[in-house]
């Protein structure tokens, strides 16, 4: 079975804090729920992030066991809540994993149902988009059977490399997913996604 790929259109990050939004605006922009790729576009979404952050009431810095704390710039929660406002409620949720594979699943299943996925990486501080997968038979890869999907890659766009698209192995997936290391997530790998 072919994986499933959506077409969602890249957008770069506009400061070193936006890719939580650049993201938002990638995801919406893919179904046809905000108007553009713009960066005011990008701007509203940050402030529509970080206004339902607050109204859940969750904290954007988590004290860890040792310094630094946990400065979240988009918090999951505030990401999901902003994409649940423009799409339905409870249109995605915030998924925590303790494996990379089964975050993997987890993104793949949002695709799968049209909805493309956030995942965190790089020390909680950057999302990314993850828009599809791939199997390739050319070579000895690791496959991995994902909902159903024999998997080889995983099509991400990231916001910071003006979203273009990347192609990456299950072993890159596994390197750049970030298991937060302190507060709510502790331990955890982060999807924001449909179920």
């Amino acid at each position: 079975m072919p994986c499933t790929r959506l077409n969602v259109p890249r957008v770069q990050q506009i400061d070193d804090d936006s890719c939580g939004p650049a993201c938002a605006q990638m995801i919406l922009l893919a179904l046809h729920l905000v108007k553009d790729g713009s960066d005011d576009v990008q701007r509203a979404l940050g402030k529509e992030i970080q206004q339902s952050t607050k109204s859940a009431r969750v904290r954007t810095t988590e004290r860890c066991a040792e310094p630094p704390a946990l400065e979240w710039a988009t918090h999951p929660v505030g990401l999901q809540r902003t994409l649940n406002a423009h799409i339905k409620p409870d249109a995605t949720e915030v998924i925590p994993s303790e494996e990379e594979d089964t975050a993997a699943g987890h993104a793949l299943k949002s695709v799968k149902g049209g909805i493309a996925a956030a995942a965190l990486v790089s020390d909680a501080t950057h999302w990314i988009v993850v828009f599809g997968c791939e199997h390739s038979t050319r070579r000895e890869l690791p496959t991995l059977d994902l909902n159903g999907d024999p998997v080889t890659h995983i099509l991400v766009r990231d916001p910071a490399l003006s979203g273009f698209p990347v192609r990456m192995t299950l072993d890159e997936w596994t390197a750049v997913l970030y298991r937060v290391k302190c507060g709510t997530f502790d331990h955890k790998c982060i999807v924001v996604g449909a179920r």
